[in-house]
């Protein structure tokens, strides 16, 4: 009776021990693995916090400034063309300008051909 006394605490040390060794080993692993991903989310925030920052830091975060001077750009090409339509056609050799008045070279005189700039 003795002998079994004894073996059935070896068996209960055993598995106690072996237990332990599951627990510390899986608390390890995952200790190991909680710990990366916090450094791993740590990293995300930091890169948010340096984002927002920079954004904040910026004087015009949606870009109105650029929009602005694009549009400005637009509307003076706009305006050139729009002034060069609107041009009257250079004088040709035979065509004179009196007053507001463009005058075409004929055989006896001058006939009225549109208006000068």
């Amino acid at each position: 009776m003795a002998a079994t006394n004894g073996l059935v605490w070896k068996i209960a040390l055993g598995v106690f021990l072996g237990l332990s060794a599951c627990g510390l080993v899986t608390c390890t692993v995952l200790g190991t693995m909680g710990y990366a991903i916090e450094q791993q989310r740590e990293d995300q925030v930091n890169q948010a916090v340096a984002e927002f920052i920079k954004s904040a830091n910026d004087p015009d975060p949606f870009g109105y400034g650029k929009k602005a001077e694009e549009q400005r750009l637009r509307d003076v090409e706009r305006q050139r063309l729009l002034h060069a339509a609107n041009q009257p056609a250079p004088l040709k050799p035979d065509e004179r300008c009196v007053g507001k008045t463009r005058l075409q070279r004929v055989e006896n005189g001058w006939v009225q051909s549109g208006s000068c700039p």
